[in-house]
């Protein structure tokens, strides 16, 4: 359905708005999308930028799934996609452990605990060989983390930059 739609907005050569609660809908078919939180804007942009540069928390876990790890660290919200954090038998990083791991082809899904941060969430592609209770570390190139106000949710900074 989302292609026809696309297709006939494209045909007509008009402008369209799409109320949709699905994440998946507005990233596929909107050129801008717009996120409300309690009747609130939040952020309108590109897709991928919305996705790329969440202005606040709320955007950053609302967009993607699984959706973005945050935790606390010196007073402010650190946040990493879960495609972004990598895992290693090389003891560097936080020390982790998986707990569920759901492979559905493609890629695969892995949730775990680590130190400092608590409950994670990564994605892998198919060949990722974790199972269950699988120990080792979690790393992430400091250009992937983003940083978030503690109170206000608020962006702070522009991630790889």
């Amino acid at each position: 359905m989302r292609r026809e739609i696309t297709t006939l907005q494209r045909q007509l050569g008009t402008t369209t708005i799409y109320v949709t609660h699905d994440q998946t809908e507005a990233m596929t078919m909107g050129d801008r999308i717009a996120i409300f939180h309690q009747g609130v804007l939040q952020q309108a942009d590109a897709p991928q930028m919305v996705y790329d540069r969440s202005a606040n928390q709320f955007v950053a876990q609302f967009i993607g799934s699984p959706p973005m790890n945050l935790w606390e660290q010196d007073g402010i919200v650190l946040g990493v996609r879960p495609e972004h954090l990598r895992w290693t038998q090389e003891p560097s990083g936080l020390a982790a452990e998986v707990h569920t791991v759901e492979r559905t082809g493609r890629e695969t899904f892995v949730f775990g605990q680590a130190e400092r941060i608590g409950d994670f969430a990564m994605v892998l592609d198919q060949s990722c060989i974790l199972e269950p209770h699988s120990h080792g570390w979690l790393t992430v190139s400091a250009a992937h983390v983003h940083r978030f106000h503690k109170e206000t949710g608020k962006r702070l900074n522009d991630p790889g930059k």
